[in-house]
């Protein structure tokens, strides 16, 4: 197919020209003759001469049509309106036909599609043009409208899926997409097709783009600029709006989640950050990848708080530091994952739990001072009976209470010159001391035997106590479980130094689990 020659658009305007041009008598022959040639498959030339008016001849025009080799003419008398008329008819026709064949011209170039959408144009809002003929230019605009909405459809599918077919390309797609989206004669809909497939393949390319690993920072933001930029434009479509928020707010999770691995942020900025992440994950309206990924770094620093509380724990534990840690740095750290409100209630626990063991570890040795002051001993044992009956802090595990626990009984045995360390050996030496006839002298040793032996019974009414509250919640703590704890009741309920009411709440318990 001859490409389309914009020289022979308008060909009702140069006819009605020609024809209202008076005859010229004396000029050049061509003065009186116009060809319209129309290229195509359907090829047809038209060639008007016009002819003057003699004796006997009235003016008239001659009419040569060539269709694909074969000839015909007609004259056509300049005053026969209605043969003028059918003139223009059938050669409009024969305009229409070549108009929609180059219309299928997949090469056609932009400026020449126009030319002829704006003659079939011309020819529809033609108030003295055949009804068929404008019924045909209106069918080829339609056709075209449709042809395009097709094409835009097809390719847009080609660019969505990845799978680009028919000699078709990723780069040879967004310039047709571009192409359509700037042509004036595209269809309105294909026009929004083409520009929303347009700004979603540069989403999806910013995307990857933002998963490249050596992404350099200005690059980065650049990207985040034109993605803020998409966010605030309030032409934008909804749904591409929502895509390029969510990658920002992607990003901004990826920020979030670097900051939290920096070891030395202060807990003020650390807390911000766990709030702002907190603050996404409890968003109705945020995206729910975005939650995954905000509640993912939540867990991850959490998991990073408790390991690190295993870590230093087991460090304090075994008095032995490594990686330049020491006692007092390790109590540091402890101490901030203890007062963090975000650290993990575990962690927070595990540090408590651990620094209450280094503290009565750190009682037991000042004890063994031989130059300790009576002041300074009285106000460790003070503090070990606070540690004894300290049950509201869950983190003063059972072990640490029977270690202050035993701490007191030792430092108080040596005042009765008590050698055994069996809880009920001294119990009976201090029941000795309290009935010791030859002892009520001394009615300040009896006092303290007495304050020691009650201090037993709050002990193990508190211990009790403790342990049913574990079956009755069915949460365990410090290692024990429901067999365990079972087992510990039955020592306080066959223990001859338990009081009555705490023998009848622990025989209670065990005949209940009995029966169970």
């Amino acid at each position: 197919m001859n490409n389309f020659n914009v020289s022979n658009s308008n060909s009702l305007d140069r006819l009605d020209d020609f024809l209202n041009k008076k005859i010229t008598k004396n000029g050049k022959k061509t003065d009186n003759q116009l060809d319209l040639p129309f290229e195509g498959i359907a090829s047809a030339t038209y060639r008007i001469t016009k002819k003057p008016g003699g004796l006997f001849m009235k003016p008239r025009i001659i009419v040569k049509k060539q269709i694909n080799g074969q000839k015909a003419s007609k004259t056509v008398f300049l005053n026969n309106q209605k043969w003028i008329k059918n003139v223009k008819n059938n050669i409009t026709q024969e305009r229409c036909n070549a108009l929609g064949e180059h219309l299928k011209n997949a090469n056609l170039s932009q400026k020449d599609r126009s030319e002829i959408i704006r003659e079939l144009e011309k020819i529809c809002d033609n108030p003295q043009m055949f009804q068929n003929i404008k019924n045909q230019a209106n069918a080829l605009l339609q056709q075209d409208a449709q042809n395009q909405q097709d094409k835009c459809n097809s390719i847009c599918s080609m660019l969505q899926s990845g799978i680009f077919t028919n000699g078709w390309n990723r780069e040879y797609v967004l310039q047709e997409l571009n192409r359509m989206y700037s042509d004036p004669n595209t269809p309105q809909n294909a026009k929004d097709q083409a520009s929303h497939s347009l700004w979603q393949d540069q989403c999806n390319k910013f995307g990857t783009d933002l998963k490249t690993p050596n992404l350099s920072p200005k690059d980065r933001s650049e990207i985040i600029r034109e993605l803020e930029k998409i966010c605030d434009n309030p032409q934008m479509f909804q749904n591409i709006k929502n895509q390029a928020n969510a990658l920002l707010w992607q990003e901004r999770c990826k920020d979030l989640g670097a900051d939290l691995k920096n070891e030395n942020l202060p807990q003020k900025d650390r807390s911000a950050i766990i709030g702002k992440l907190k603050r996404i994950c409890d968003n109705p309206q945020m995206f729910q990848n975005i939650k995954n990924q905000a509640n993912a770094l939540l867990w991850q620093d959490e998991q990073n708080q408790q390991n690190k509380c295993n870590y230093f724990s087991k460090m304090l534990q075994s008095g032995n530091f490594e990686n330049d840690w020491t006692r007092e740095k390790v109590l540091t750290e402890l101490g901030k994952i203890c007062s963090d409100p975000n650290t993990p209630q575990n962690a927070k626990n595990q540090a408590s739990c651990s620094l209450w063991q280094d503290q009565c570890n750190k009682f037991g040795e000042q004890l063994k001072k031989a130059n300790l002051s009576q002041e300074k001993r009285s106000e460790i044992i003070k503090n070990l009976m606070n540690i004894c009956n300290n049950f509201d802090n869950p983190a003063i595990s059972l072990d640490i209470k029977n270690q202050a626990a035993q701490l007191i009984w030792e430092e108080n045995c040596k005042n009765f010159g008590i050698q055994s360390k069996n809880r009920l050996e001294i119990i009976e030496e201090l029941k000795n001391i309290y009935f010791n006839q030859n002892m009520s002298q001394n009615i300040q040793k009896q006092n303290q035997a007495t304050d020691l032996l009650n201090i037993d019974l709050a002990l193990q009414r508190n211990k009790c106590l403790f342990l049913i509250s574990m079956l009755q919640s069915g949460k365990f703590e410090n290692g024990l479980d429901k067999t365990k704890v079972l087992e510990e009741l039955r020592k306080i309920w066959s223990d001859s130094n338990t009081s009555l009411d705490v023998k009848y709440q622990a025989g209670t318990w065990l005949n209940s689990k009995a029966m169970q």
